[in-house]
């Protein structure tokens, strides 16, 4: 008989027992991620959530190979993405939740924008060996605009609950004129402002971005208080006397020197008694967790020539070298902290 990976992996742990087993689903797990992602670019559970649900319909309209396709609902059927009931298929609670594009809490944007990552990943044995990236788009070429509109949307996704809770944590009661620092699809800058009515946010970033965020503020109402501002944060002008600057997962794409330079040019477009907040996923000091941060650091690396995740006390020094005074670190949640200074 044919030794399977499956069948090595029942074998042997009967032997190496469950710190094997683990090693095991760390070496296997890209493929529940691929099968997963695959699923999510064909728009499968959206078709299921509308009642296509046999695999001839579903084959139809996607449309799919019948054979192949019966193959991979059935693993996510064993994954326990859907479940099977004679010959159909249905969406289980976490894949209606999230995958459904209809729905509220709808991640696929980000698992779209995950899949485009996959080749960077591909990438790390020759970045390990060179010490050199092989893409330099921080994660988005603005004239790939399925990926950038992935990218965007997919942060989206994944901000906008957290957003909503970081609006709550923070004191924005004094605060009437702000700047979202490469804001991408304004879901920080909307979120306060909400929070917030006496609140006016300029969202600065690329053309791609900033054509989401305009989606996105329209989408949510708040053209008169929500603004754009076109341009790359290296070049543009900022304006001066903002209350508050908002700088959420940028000095990780950048090497030291140049957060330096941003955290200072920032700085400066703050008025006497403003805000610098930056919010990113910071390491430990050594470096080792959390686990977000440490493995998305990895990740990094395949995309920047110099960026990596940063510490919170790296994070805290240089608001202190910019000359900001009161700094102090919030904790977010297990993926990010906020680190946060006042100009005097």
């Amino acid at each position: 008989m044919e030794m399977t990976p499956n069948h090595l992996t029942t074998t042997v742990s009967k032997e190496q027992g469950p710190g094997y087993l683990r090693l095991m689903r760390m070496a296997m797990g890209f493929r529940e991620s691929k099968i997963l992602l695959v699923a999510n670019d064909l728009n499968l559970f959206s078709q299921i959530s509308e009642g296509c649900r046999s695999i001839e319909a579903l084959a139809l309209r996607l449309p799919a190979n019948i054979r192949v396709l019966r193959i991979l609902m059935d693993a996510l059927v064993a994954m326990g993405i859907l479940h099977k009931v004679d010959n159909s298929y249905y969406n289980h609670e976490i894949a209606d939740k999230y995958l459904v594009k209809s729905k509220p809490e709808y991640r696929g944007d980000f698992l779209a924008f995950t899949h485009y990552c996959w080749s960077q990943w591909n990438d790390l044995d020759a970045v390990v060996k060179s010490g050199r990236a092989i893409s330099k788009t921080h994660g988005i070429n603005q004239s790939e605009r399925a990926v950038g509109n992935a990218y965007s949307w997919g942060m989206d996704n994944m901000a906008k609950a957290k957003a909503e809770r970081i609006a709550k944590i923070l004191d924005l009661s004094g605060v009437r004129r702000m700047l979202d620092f490469g804001g991408g699809a304004a879901t920080y800058s909307i979120a306060f402002a909400q929070r917030n009515s006496q609140l006016t946010a300029y969202v600065m970033d690329l053309p791609l971005s900033i054509e989401v965020a305009r989606e996105n503020i329209k989408r949510n109402e708040m053209e008169g208080r929500v603004k754009v501002l076109q341009g790359s944060y290296w070049e543009a002008d900022y304006g001066n006397n903002y209350d508050l600057i908002w700088v959420s997962q940028i000095i990780h794409q950048h090497s030291e020197s140049e957060v330096a330079h941003l955290i200072g040019k920032a700085t400066f477009a703050l008025r006497s008694g403003g805000r610098l907040i930056v919010h990113d996923s910071l390491l430990t000091e050594d470096r080792t967790s959390p686990y977000f941060a440490a493995l998305f650091s990895i990740y990094l690396l395949t995309l920047t020539e110099k960026g990596r995740c940063y510490t919170v006390n790296e994070t805290k020094e240089w608001l202190i070298q910019a000359g900001l005074k009161e700094v102090i670190r919030i904790e977010i949640d297990a993926e990010s902290d906020i680190i946060m200074g006042v100009k005097p």
